[in-house]
């Protein structure tokens, strides 16, 4: 039996998901929060004044979940430990609450290496280096798949 598939044995696969658009969500936030403002600065009874409050909590914890990207960065999403997707366009975003959100440059990094003195075959001392470039390709493996020491 030859079972094909797109994952790796030991790789973990990226997933692209779009985050909703985050001036919406800060136009509704806004709203929302004016509205338990007024709920909680009104005279009224004890359940106005705690639902008031408790609105005003909610749309403070809401508001975490607002956050921007820059060109060539992406944003991988962290549902209780298990990987919940990759948000790789710039802009302001909204996504759940509960994402731990962990940002990873999509930029070309340069490792320059020091020289060092080898000697060839006939003993003539030369002097070598190398220039690295690299690039993450995958945001899902660089942040769950590789062990930084």
């Amino acid at each position: 039996m030859n079972q094909e598939s797109s994952s790796n044995a030991i790789g973990t696969d990226e997933q692209i998901i779009s985050g909703s658009n985050g001036w919406v969500m800060l136009m509704i936030l806004l709203l929302v929060f004016l509205f338990a403002v007024f709920l909680v600065a009104t005279p009224g009874g004890p359940v106005k004044l705690i639902g008031g409050a408790l609105l005003l909590a909610v749309t403070l914890f809401f508001c975490k979940s607002l956050f921007t990207l820059e060109p060539n960065q992406a944003a991988v999403m962290i549902f209780f430990g298990s990987h919940a997707g990759t948000v790789c366009k710039s802009g302001f975003f909204w996504v759940n609450p509960f994402y731990c959100k962990t940002r990873v440059s999509l930029r070309i990094n340069n490792w320059n290496t020091p020289v060092l003195k080898v000697n060839d075959e006939r003993g003539s001392p030369s002097e070598i280096a190398a220039v690295i470039a690299w690039r993450v390709q995958n945001t899902a493996k660089a942040v769950f798949d590789i062990e930084v020491r």
